[in-house]
């Protein structure tokens, strides 16, 4: 079954695994703005980042070890349909017996797409269902389709610190020598509330309001280029219980955490 929203302007496809975006199509223009998950690039298209950041560590929880793949357990997991109106579509994912191997907290996150002409606005609801306090990262890592990374600029709306000398004028030129020396490109203390991603005639913008950090990633001469927003830290030390390193999100039993952004043509 295909699960989509459309407009006269846009369609936009969803899949059931990871509740990515698999199509993101400019119907005036016939521009496809996903990435196709070309696995001779890169196999993804926009996973969640839930509850870490970063690549294969162990992590410590509730006084025990547990292994996660590469950001966290979201991204291959199966949501369900919950809801749908004209404009709107809404998912969720519940802890199971499989997830707690991995994350031994109950929780639950629904993820709302809404589409309003050329802007698709996208809401996260995470809840706590435990007893424990539930420590998590959170960040989003969409693939945008491009024709090569030395055709796109980045433009950011405000003046951003630049560890890495890439931004003249709020524009980053891409590069492929940057993800040569870089790998990942992470702007902390994020001040802008969105971005632009210009790519010949393709232009999106991206919101990053809310976030507190901004990582763009690609592979030389890849068709793909991603702009991450996060509000964690990738993980850099796992030494003691996760709950107590820097950065993370603690929420309480009962409580809930939201937030969201959008992209717009």
């Amino acid at each position: 079954m295909k699960y989509f929203l459309e407009n006269k302007f846009v369609y936009v496809e969803f899949d059931l695994k990871g509740c990515e975006v698999v199509s993101f199509y400019d119907k005036n223009n016939k521009q496809e703005y996903i990435h196709n998950a070309d696995p001779k690039f890169w196999a993804g298209k926009n996973p969640i980042l839930f509850p870490q950041i970063g690549t294969y560590k162990p992590l410590i929880f509730k006084n025990k070890e547990y292994v996660q793949k590469n950001h966290g357990i979201l991204r291959s997991e199966l949501f369900e349909f919950v809801s749908q109106t004209n404009k709107c579509i809404t998912f969720k994912y519940k802890s199971n017996k499989e997830s707690l191997l991995l994350y031994p907290y109950e929780f639950e996150i629904y993820v709302t797409y809404t589409l309003e002409n050329t802007k698709l606005n996208i809401s996260y609801q995470i809840l706590n269902l435990d007893s424990d306090d539930m420590p998590f990262a959170f960040g989003l890592h969409p693939a945008f389709k491009i024709d090569r990374l030395e055709n796109c600029v980045i433009e950011f709306e405000k003046v951003e610190n630049d560890e890495y000398g890439v931004i003249i004028d709020k524009k980053m030129v891409v590069d492929s020598k940057y993800f040569e020396k870089y790998n990942t490109l992470i702007f902390e203390n994020l001040k802008s509330n969105y971005v632009t991603l210009f790519n010949g005639t393709k232009k999106l913008k991206i919101s990053t309001k809310g976030f507190k950090i901004l990582a763009i990633w690609s592979k030389p001469n890849s068709p793909f280029i991603c702009i991450e927003p996060w509000l964690s830290k990738a993980n850099q030390c796992v030494s003691g219980e996760f709950i107590k390193i820097d950065d993370i999100i603690i929420l309480k039993p009962n409580e809930e955490f939201k937030i969201d952004y959008y992209w717009l043509l």
